[in-house]
């Protein structure tokens, strides 16, 4: 991203998290803003959660996430609102800034009555509101939970299954998401505008539409090592509670919910859009889900980064990403094209366009019949011709070698006869020099060594009869001889085998 630059620095105001326990220690706010500032919005921010830049983006808009803030019906904070202001000043290029809540409207203002809820328009200038409408934590819970019910129904048909998958409302949630993302992604590339997310805490939707807001935009993000950072980034570093979204430990049932999943989902779904821009395929994702709830590596653990330390996370666990990473092969995408998907993806959201996740919901086989992975079937076939044409270079290279030069016509007209074979010695008289036709092609000389001792001298006609004639006609001697100089007989070297392309037998 280009960081820090002469508009954002990193900023050590959270160290040994004394500011945000959940958030990382480092993060990266406008230049311009003093430590009492930062210090002033974080206490104005639910759970401390300041705003900070999540992506930089090459034409100066950037993407920054806190949470929402604690203004009830009337409360103002002065240094939050100064914060907002150099986040637009940041980046000359546009004199607004939108700020993205994800929740419904009508939750925001229920959450006014706590002492929540979400920023004045008029104390704040230059400011652009939307709210987008992703369901709290509870309703994606119990769709997923109807979806999962319509999968592992028995003989069902599809009429039911239709109509389970319809009143789930799980591909409802996932446009959501989808549109979301999109949205914040053309303001960002489109309008050069920057953008502040948050939902109520800024760990739940507010990780969903900035990681798949960076994945949208950038290709580095769509390739195995980039999709593993903006996962590190987005969804470990900022807090994303994973230990109770995941339900890792016995605790209020209420607190799960697949946040994670519907991310990894939307990243399938612009897959299936865009399959030639992701060196990953469905594997991967399939994997990070499983590895949520496996608890076989420590980046999942706990519920913040400041957990893990205290846990020792790092030094008693091993990293998903160095496993991940020792098995990409197995997750590569065959259709991958990086040239072909040098900028952002701008996926169509019409709802035809969003699909049934059968490997992720199916993911298990059922029936005598296994099922095949054209994925699969497609890598195979491609790591196959690549070892065949592997092949092919060395017989190439082989091939070079066993050649070497090629001799000259006079090289080939002394040949030998005392390698190779032991033929009766003929009469001298029925022998002639064997020479080239005119119509030889020069890949005829393939093969011929310069050590000529290795080549052998061949009869242009047949050897004594039995009845002991010298095999030539001496009435017809003159002729004959003239008969030889025009029909000498074409020869053909192959794999250093000089043969008679008569009737003659071969010499091997």
């Amino acid at each position: 991203m280009g960081l820090p630059n002469a508009a954002w620095h990193c900023t050590h105001v959270n160290y040994k998290y004394k500011v945000c326990s959940t958030y990382p220690e480092d993060v990266y706010t406008p230049i311009s803003v003093s430590v009492p500032i930062l210090v002033a919005s974080a206490k104005f921010r639910s759970k401390n959660r300041l705003p900070a830049l999540s992506l930089l983006l090459p034409n100066g808009a950037a993407l920054c996430r806190c949470s929402q803030p604690l203004s009830g019906f009337s409360a103002r904070c002065e240094e939050d609102e100064r914060l907002l202001q150099a986040i637009r000043l940041a980046n000359p290029n546009c004199n607004y800034l939108y700020v993205v809540d994800t929740r419904p409207k009508i939750n925001a203002l229920a959450n006014r009555a706590a002492g929540k809820g979400y920023e004045n328009e008029d104390n704040y200038t230059n400011v652009r509101f939307r709210f987008v409408g992703i369901d709290n934590i509870h309703v994606m819970r119990s769709s997923l939970q109807r979806l999962l019910e319509a999968c592992q129904a028995q003989c069902i048909t599809v009429s039911a299954f239709l109509s389970g998958l319809e009143a789930s409302g799980w591909l409802r949630h996932i446009k959501t998401v989808t549109d979301t993302a999109v949205f914040i992604a053309k303001a960002l590339w489109e309008e050069g505008a920057s953008v502040l997310v948050h939902c109520s805490d800024g760990w739940d939707r507010t990780a969903q539409v900035c990681s798949l807001s960076a994945v949208i935009l950038h290709p580095y993000y769509r390739t195995t090592r980039g999709f593993m950072t903006v996962i590190e980034k987005e969804w470990i570093k900022f807090g994303h509670k994973f230990a109770q979204r995941c339900g890792h430990l016995e605790g209020d049932i209420k607190e799960t919910s697949p946040v994670f999943l519907q991310f990894l989902e939307t990243v399938w779904q612009l897959a299936q859009q865009f399959p030639s821009a992701f060196e990953f395929g469905e594997e991967l994702l399939i994997q990070l889900h499983h590895h949520t709830t496996s608890c076989q590596f420590g980046n999942f653990l706990g519920n913040c980064d400041n957990n893990r330390q205290m846990l020792r996370v790092r030094d008693r666990t091993y990293s998903v990403w160095a496993h991940l990473w020792d098995q990409r092969d197995t997750f590569a995408n065959p259709h991958y094209r990086p040239n072909n998907n040098a900028g952002p993806i701008w996926p169509n959201t019409a709802a035809c366009n969003f699909m049934f996740w059968r490997g992720m919901y199916n993911h298990f086989e059922t029936s005598l019949q296994p099922r095949q992975s054209y994925l699969k079937a497609l890598t195979a076939m491609q790591k196959r011709c690549n070892e065949l044409e592997q092949e092919v270079d060395q017989l190439e290279d082989r091939l070079t070698l066993l050649q070497g030069p090629r001799p000259d016509k006079a090289q080939i007209r002394r040949l030998p006869t005392s390698v190779g074979l032991n033929p009766p010695p003929p009469d001298s008289n029925s022998m002639s020099t064997p020479s080239l036709s005119p119509g030889t092609p020069q890949d005829a000389y393939a093969g011929v060594p310069n050590n000529t001792t290795n080549l052998v001298t061949l009869p242009s006609s047949s050897p004594s009869s039995s009845d002991g004639s010298s095999g030539v006609d001496d009435d017809d001697d003159d002729d004959d001889d003239d008969d030889d100089d025009d029909d000498d007989d074409d020869f053909v070297i192959s794999n250093g085998v000089l043969s008679c392309s008569d009737n003659s037998e071969g010499l091997e």
